[in-house]
């Protein structure tokens, strides 16, 4: 059921920003009075799943959920419909018509991709406002997950992290962007009460892309959120609320130190341990002997649920229109730098991926704002692949009509017919590569 969830809200996004997407072009194409063949979502090789005739135009829905298309009439595109490029030019074709208009045509689908990334962006802010957790109110500091960045001239659980490359940080979880998109170097800490300067070489940052997702987390104390049915903590009657103090003497307040202490034992085989335990403020103490795991069977309080003051700011929808806007702009450029990093890290590139990338970023149960803030993302992301300057794709094709407004002459049928095929064949080796990784990860347990 949860994969089906996943599956649908994967499939509802992508068909609306599809529809949306493909709308950009069919509606300035008929308002220049371009003769428009085909509306659909989906391609469908060999069958429709659905089609019906309006006029000139076929709209249907296909079997194949790799996007859709407009065929537009006298234009050289993924139909490569070659005879009718051989046919004297109509006037209601494509390619009897200025070029400013046809410019306009082909940038459509990537105008409304933004808009539409604007318009949920906004509601969302208007709508459900922002919850959010200070910097500052993260009284513990960090947690560091990547060993290669701690050490005494790098980072240490405990610190906080003030600014990165001397701009001040408001939320925690934007160190990880900082870090991992925009391979921010330079970061100032508090430590002990003294600022500290951290500066990141690149190994440290090639071995991020290569282990981590994520690499701060907010620190958060060894207390206990449930406790197993079966185990050592339920032998010695540990209870949610409890936080662990010591363990042989040891401060393990927080619970990187509990880990970390309990990895010492395991490696000294050390089999009995003894806890101080604090319970609504009164000491208690307890000790057992480990089993094999040395796991004491509860669950801690994860720094998701971990009661850290929360911050509301409600928008007015003059106020979410802005924001919104400036949530975009910001999404946009993190994921250009990212994808800037398909070119420099070599490591970057084996994250790539395909649709199991993808559906990933959907939750496994329906929650509309989630949702929404997915879809904007993604609309984003495919505005931003469509305008790239690769044949075959909105981008390709705007770049020959800046061509030809600039020089006066198109480039010849022959050469656009060539381009496109190249074109495709990047795009399918591009979806063959992702995918691929996709289904690597998925069989390696990666």
């Amino acid at each position: 059921m949860e994969t089906f969830s996943v599956i649908f809200q994967l499939l509802l996004a992508l068909s609306i920003l599809v529809v949306l997407h493909e709308l950009g072009h069919f509606i300035p194409a008929r308002i220049f009075k371009i003769r428009v063949e085909k509306f659909y979502l989906f391609f469908n090789p060999w069958f429709s799943l659905f089609k019906y005739k309006k006029g000139d135009t076929e709209y249907g829905i296909g079997w194949l959920p790799l996007g859709g298309f407009v065929k537009i009439a006298g234009m050289i595109d993924e139909s490569m419909d070659t005879d009718q490029m051989k046919q004297p030019a109509k006037p209601d074709e494509f390619r009897s018509k200025p070029a400013w208009q046809r410019l306009i045509v082909m940038i459509g689908g990537v105008i409304v991709n933004i808009l539409l990334a604007f318009f949920l962006y906004a509601m969302i802010a208007f709508v459900w406002g922002k919850d959010y957790v200070k910097n500052e109110d993260h009284i513990h500091g960090i947690e560091v997950l990547t060993p290669t960045l701690v050490g005494d001239n790098l980072f240490q659980n405990g610190d906080k992290i003030i600014s990165i490359e001397d701009e001040p940080l408001s939320e925690l979880m934007q160190a990880n962007n900082k870090m991992l998109i925009n391979q921010a170097k330079n970061y100032t800490v508090e430590r002990n009460g003294e600022l500290v300067n951290i500066t990141i070489q690149d190994e440290g940052i090639d071995y991020m892309l290569k282990k981590e997702s994520i690499v701060f987390i907010p620190r958060v104390p060894t207390q206990i959120d449930s406790v197993m049915p079966t185990g050592i903590a339920q032998e010695l009657g540990l209870k949610k609320g409890d936080q662990i103090q010591q363990i042989n003497g040891m401060d393990v307040s927080m619970f990187d130190q509990f880990r970390k202490e309990l990895t010492t034992m395991k490696e000294n085989n050390l089999d009995s341990f003894d806890l101080v335990v604090n319970r609504n403020g009164q000491e208690l103490a307890f000790s057992s002997r480990f089993d094999t795991t040395y796991k004491l069977g509860f669950q801690n309080v994860f720094f998701l649920t971990h009661d850290f003051k929360k911050t509301h700011i409600s928008y007015s929808l003059g106020q979410a229109i802005p924001e919104g806007i400036a949530l975009a702009q910001t999404t946009l450029m993190d994921y250009v730098n990212q994808f800037k990093l398909i070119f420099t890290k070599k490591e970057a590139v084996k994250k790539v991926g395909g649709f199991g990338t993808i559906a990933r970023i959907f939750p496994t149960t329906w929650d509309w704002k989630i949702f929404w803030s997915r879809t904007a993302f993604l609309s984003v992301v495919l505005a931003f692949m469509n305008i790239l300057p690769i044949p075959a794709l909105d981008g390709g094709h705007v770049m020959f009509l800046i061509y030809e407004m600039i020089s006066g002459r198109p480039p010849s049928d022959k050469f656009l017919e060539k381009a496109q095929m190249f074109g495709f064949f990047i795009l399918l080796f591009v979806m063959l590569y992702a995918n691929g990784n996709d289904f690597y990860r998925w069989f390696t347990g990666q």
